[in-house]
């Protein structure tokens, strides 16, 4: 399943999930093959985007896919995720499009796809939360672009060889230490890039690994990317494993801060993803079904709901708009698919 614009969904795609009334009833069934008189009353309900399966697009097609543009494809698409203005958001797009298009970056991206894609799509996740993380402290540009390789190259240690483990050494065989081994032995490669590889499993409490290390010992780029891996590691389902809604993930996260993440750059994450993206399905505290159509940037957890009053399917709808920003009341109850 995969969210489009729904400006680039063509009739006889299928939908990727059901869309809810008001009670919870189905209006149209997952599977469903839109039609042009789908997707206009859906523009009208203020829907921008669409779940699809097996996605018809304008001017892109599965065969003309290519590396590259796999891998572009995947940032437009998981900006979605990403909390801020539309010039914000296209601003980080550029500098995160910038970097993976560097050919050293293309080549370790090629060859993390060809081991794992899990691996691939959890690195260009982190390489995408953690330049959200660095934009909105303020870094500069070009650190930026230094950050943005640390975390991109972050896992490379589980796919080189074990000839890079660190000998003699507690965990020296630990995809951290072989991580740095090997970027430090690379032309190009800036040592931070390097020792965050080594440290982005270490924490603020001095119980992290490989080396145990005090938090001031500890990159700020590294502190970034550990919250970024987390953060990914627990909202994204891959190779079957469960994952959790993007606000529990949060919560979960914050009964850590101080001990695992710093303080600072979390409070930062939450400034930056969104808890419920654009065109997810919620449940609110009364019970009504509704659509995220728009944001309240700032307020992740207040984003603005269309909900859907149906007296006969898609052919008699009434659309209601609440911004949850001005109902004190009323709240997110639950986050469906």
């Amino acid at each position: 399943m995969k969210y489009v614009n729904i400006e680039e969904v063509l009739p006889g795609s299928a939908l990727g999930k059901a869309i809810l009334s008001v009670d919870g009833q189905v209006l149209l069934n997952k599977g469903a093959s839109l039609t042009t008189k789908h997707l206009v009353r859906l523009k009208k309900f203020g829907i921008q985007s669409l779940p699809l399966e097996g996605a018809v697009v304008k001017a892109v097609t599965e065969q003309a896919f290519d590396f590259k543009q796999q891998t572009l494809a995947f940032i437009e698409e998981s900006a979605r995720y990403i909390q801020g203005e539309v010039e914000w958001k296209k601003h980080v797009r550029a500098l995160f499009t910038k970097v993976v298009e560097s050919k050293m970056v293309k080549d370790y991206l090629y060859l993390l796809q060809k081991s794992s894609e899990s691996l691939y799509t959890h690195s260009l996740m982190v390489g995408l939360i953690s330049i959200s993380l660095g934009v909105r402290h303020g870094l500069t540009d070009e650190r930026i672009e230094q950050l943005v390789y640390s975390a991109l190259f972050h896992d490379i240690g589980k796919v080189v060889s074990e000839a890079y483990n660190e000998a003699d050494t507690l965990l020296g065989a630990d995809h951290t230490w072989r991580g740095y081994n090997y970027l430090i032995d690379q032309q190009g490669v800036d040592s931070v890039v390097a020792h965050v590889a080594l440290s982005h499993h270490e924490n603020m409490s001095a119980t992290g690994f490989p080396r145990k290390l005090a938090a001031d010992s500890v990159h700020d780029y590294a502190k970034i990317v550990a919250i970024a891996n987390t953060f990914d590691r627990l909202t994204h389902r891959r190779e079957g494993l469960s994952m959790m809604k993007p606000d529990e993930a949060c919560e979960f996260m914050l009964a850590f801060t101080g001990k695992r993440f710093n303080i600072n750059f979390m409070n930062v994450l939450l400034h930056s993803v969104l808890l419920y993206p654009t065109g997810s399905q919620v449940i609110l505290s009364n019970g009504d079904y509704g659509i995220v159509v728009a944001q309240n940037y700032g307020y992740p957890h207040r984003p603005i709901i269309s909900i859907l009053h149906s007296k006969g399917g898609m052919q008699n709808i009434a659309v209601e708009t609440v911004n949850l920003v001005k109902m004190n009341t009323l709240f997110i109850s639950d986050f469906i698919n």
